[in-house]
């Protein structure tokens, strides 16, 4: 049996908090899948987000299993589980927000009837991670206005702490404005 966690979400871009989250789940499940939406938000491209993601994040994370996403990552999550074998257990990790409108009880026993039967289905809430002490909850709106604003700075300290996109802000940048 192995413990098969989803993490879905737009991650635009996949920041500091994101990334933190991620390793934390890598720690409770065998195979971790993170389904990200590739559709635009605003002026930041969804491709771009997804470039970004494959040349200075995912090389980082080898264990996890990356998926990009045209329509909806949770409504692909729900078809990728309906073909998991029933024997594995499965972690659904998101926010408290995100915990309460996509996983409620009653859309789980509808959709996964056999998991919920067998107790093999888990809601596994995040925390909020802080970037630091004494510095407020990273965000995805942060991180854009930072963006938007060319705040390479504040950008720096939104985006994962990890030598490949510390090291390539210049190019990251260029990649989320060309």
């Amino acid at each position: 049996m192995n413990k098969i966690g989803f993490f879905p979400g737009s991650f635009k871009p996949l920041h500091r908090g994101h990334y933190q989250s991620i390793v934390s789940m890598c720690e409770c499940v065998d195979e971790l899948h993170v389904l990200m939406s590739v559709k635009n938000r605003g002026e930041l491209s969804g491709l771009a987000c997804k470039q970004y993601v494959e040349k200075y994040v995912a090389p980082t994370l080898p264990n996890v299993v990356f998926h990009y996403i045209n329509g909806s990552p949770v409504g692909e999550m729900y078809s990728m589980i309906e073909t998991l074998d029933r024997n594995n257990e499965v972690y659904l990790f998101a926010g408290v927000e995100d915990a309460k409108d996509r996983y409620r009880p009653e859309a789980l026993k509808k959709n996964f009837p056999i998991l919920v039967k067998n107790n093999k289905i888990r809601v596994e809430i995040l925390s909020p991670v802080k970037a630091g002490k004494g510095v407020k909850r990273i965000s995805g709106t942060d991180t854009r206005t930072y963006l938007a604003e060319g705040n390479r700075v504040k950008l720096r300290e939104a985006l994962p702490n990890i030598s490949l996109v510390q090291n390539n802000i210049s190019e990251i940048v260029l990649l989320f404005t060309s």
